[in-house]
């Protein structure tokens, strides 16, 4: 519109200037060609004139108008894309008041536009960062340069937004400021993201910190790329001192070969098994594991995983699993020959007697060695003793005993039975020492060991006994033995002799072995230790070394009050004067030679003496007997029948038949096999005839 007035003005002046130019021209007359040329020259540059306005102006109208359009449009773009963003956008003045906030600041503080304006950001402060964040946040713009960094807001309902703030400074022309503009995007969920990744490696790295067994990477080179605490525990390095070392370095080198081999085979087909090797610990002690490895990627190569389980533990366990077992199994066999035994010393003494009464006095060479012969028998009962002491079939009384006590009243007996070179010391704690037991076999234990220990000082020496409360905490019991962990007495008895390798160590206590010369000791004394320290549901711990000694440790459970025995022996009563009778007694025992032992013996006391080979013979002679039979001694163990069938058998038929039962196992092991009651008369085997001659009194003189 503008742009027609000025043409339709400049149109009205060119004709005015044509007009005056002609009316001048008729006024003077034709003038000159020259000045005629010139004059229509003008005439017709004043008449194109409007024409090049136009286009000239035009042109340049259109050029501007182009300008302002895109300006236009490139503001509405801004405009659009600051209202459309999904980051926080507002603006501030330079007193920091809010001039202009976008949707995403509304919907992500939940204030609106209207109430956002004119306020500052001080209503987005959380107080979550401390004051100095504050200040630094504004220093920083004032000093007109740009902020970044991550941030915590506060919502209009008062929840909290993590976001990644960018304020600029705005300045004028002039450079100075004149508002502030802010962008900031939510991160909130970012953050959640990035706090979960960091307690889930949190939580992974104390499993993998606290696990018990090792846990390794190694490239494929065999380098360690990474090894846990258990790792470093195992072979006692500092982790750091680990990471980057070659494998190699701490595998036994027997085993380092293998190893080799295995995690090739592991790389080419990636099968899975687990596998044994040996590490070596920093002092050189090799370390049985137990490895199972698969193949991963770390860190975008392949590696090794090795999972790693010290097997130290088991081994030891193993191996006193086999001992155990090695030891009940010898002791079974010690009762079975023991049994056996005692028929045969039976035997020898039951006919050295009668040898004896039937030998004429005027003959003193043949009584004295018929005396040997029952001396042997003794020295043979008393090692049968010690065996059945050892396989556990001892019958003990139980009482509270003061092991600090019973180990000073028992030195002036080792004074006397060990040799004047022994310097023998007690040291017992000031601390209650009691433990449930038998104060005998309490004393054969000192008494062995205390042999023992003299006998490893040929040329004499200290012989050390203590006595003091401890207590062993589970990974001590299992290290002792396997006893339950709680409180314990510990008898220590220690030597300054010769001291033992760790063969002679590990057969300590297997019966029948001696260090010692041929004659000079029957092996039984440390086994029959073992026995009764078993008995007592104690254990026994041995240290030594070659020349420096030994100290073998017995522990045994702290008494408790009210503790009663499960085995207590029987106090024999008062025997009778030895004297027979004319009673009629049924013999049932399948060992020939013992069997007319009986025989002899009890006819010699004035019985008459039948005899059965088993339990079926002795109930068809019972049945079958003319006269009635007033006693039946019997062995517990025979072919066909034993003595408890046999037993039962006959009560049936006479409810006042009287048994007396004789056996080489002693009363409570035949109660264990429950073959016999508390309540049975017993024999036990090598009986004499003056022992037999009582007994059956005994029982025959019983309502």
């Amino acid at each position: 519109m503008l742009q027609a007035k000025i043409l339709l003005k400049i149109l009205i002046v060119v004709a005015l200037v044509e007009l005056a130019i002609t009316i001048g021209l008729n006024a003077v007359g034709r003038t000159t060609g020259v000045a005629a040329a010139l004059i229509d020259s003008l005439v017709l540059a004043l008449a194109c004139a409007p024409l090049l306005y136009f286009f000239v102006v035009r042109r340049l109208a259109r050029k501007s108008t182009r300008q302002e359009l895109k300006l236009e449009r490139d503001l509405l773009m801004f405009e659009l894309g600051i209202e459309r963003s999904g980051d926080v956008v507002f603006l501030t003045d330079v007193d920091g008041k809010i001039i202009y906030v976008n949707p995403s600041f509304e919907r992500t503080y939940g204030f609106t536009r209207a109430e956002s304006l004119g306020q500052t950001p001080r209503i987005l402060k959380s107080g979550v960062l401390p004051p100095e964040a504050y200040e630094h946040f504004w220093n920083t713009l004032l000093a007109k340069q740009v902020f970044s960094g991550e941030i915590v807001n506060k919502t209009k309902d008062g929840g909290l937004v993590t976001v990644e703030a960018s304020a600029n400074p705005v300045l004028d022309e002039d450079g100075a400021i004149i508002g502030f503009l802010a962008i900031q995007r939510d991160v909130t969920d970012k953050q959640e993201t990035r706090r979960a990744l960091m307690a889930s490696e949190k939580r992974f790295r104390t499993l993998m910190e606290k696990i018990p067994d090792g846990l390794g990477v190694l490239s494929q080179q065999g380098r360690i790329l990474y090894a846990n605490p258990a790792v470093s525990s195992m072979l006692g390095y500092p982790v750091a001192d680990l990471q980057g070392k070659q494998v190699s370095e701490f595998q036994h080198p027997d085993d380092r070969e293998r190893a080799k081999q295995r995690a090739q085979e592991l790389y080419r087909d990636s099968a899975e098994y687990p596998s044994e090797y040996r590490l070596v610990h920093r002092d050189g002690t090799p370390i049985p594991v137990e490895m199972s490895s698969r193949i991963i990627e770390y860190d975008g190569e392949p590696a090794l995983l090795a999972t790693m389980r010290d097997l130290t533990e088991r081994r030891q366990l193993e191996d006193q699993l086999r001992q155990s077992q090695k030891m009940e199994a010898v002791g079974q066999l010690a009762g079975g020959i023991a049994h056996d035994f005692n028929n045969l010393l039976t035997v020898i003494q039951t006919s050295s007697e009668l040898i004896a009464d039937s030998l004429p006095a005027r003959v003193p060479e043949l009584v004295t060695d018929v005396e040997e012969v029952r001396a042997a028998v003794k020295r043979g009962k008393s090692l049968i003793e010690q065996l059945l002491a050892f396989s556990r079939r001892g019958e003990l009384r139980f009482e509270s005993v003061d092991v600090g006590r019973l180990a000073r009243a028992f030195k002036p007996t080792l004074q006397r039975l060990l040799p004047e070179d022994v310097d023998i010391r007690i040291d017992v704690s000031d601390e209650p020492c009691t433990t449930y037991g038998n104060p005998g076999s309490l004393e054969q234990i000192l008494m062995n060991l205390a042999t023992n220990a003299s006998h490893a000082m040929p040329s004499g020496g200290v012989l050390s006994i203590g006595v003091n409360p401890v207590r062993l905490t589970m990974e001590e019991s299992v290290e002792h033995m396997a006893v339950s962990a709680g409180e314990f007495v510990c008898l220590s008895v220690t030597d300054t002799g010769v001291g033992m390798d760790e063969w002679t160590r590990e057969k300590l206590f297997e019966p029948f072995f001696t260090t010692r010369s041929m004659g000079g000791g029957t092996g039984l004394g440390t086994a029959v230790v073992y026995g009764l320290v078993k008995q007592h549901s104690g254990t026994v711990r041995v240290e030594s070394d070659v020349g420096r000694g030994t100290r073998v440790a017995v522990y045994l459970p702290v008494a408790k009050e009210g503790a009663a025995g499960t085995a207590v022996e029987i106090p024999r009563e008062q025997r009778p004067e030895k004297h027979g009778g004319s009673e009629t007694i049924l013999v049932a025992e399948d060992e020939p030679a013992l069997r007319r032992a009986a025989k002899r013996s009890l006819e010699r006391l004035g019985y008459r003496v039948l005899l059965a080979a088993d339990g079926e013979e002795a109930v068809q002679l019972y049945r079958n007997s003319a006269d009635p039979v007033h006693l039946i001694m019997t062995d517990m163990i025979m072919p066909k029948m034993g003595g408890r069938a046999l037993y039962e058998t006959l009560r049936q038929e006479d409810g006042a038949v009287k048994f007396l039962f004789a056996s080489g196992y002693t009363a409570g092991d035949m109660q264990e096999k429950d073959l016999m009651e508390p309540d049975f008369p017993f024999l036990a085997k090598p009986w004499t005839i003056e022992e037999l001659a009582q007994k059956v009194r005994e029982v025959l003189d019983q309502d």
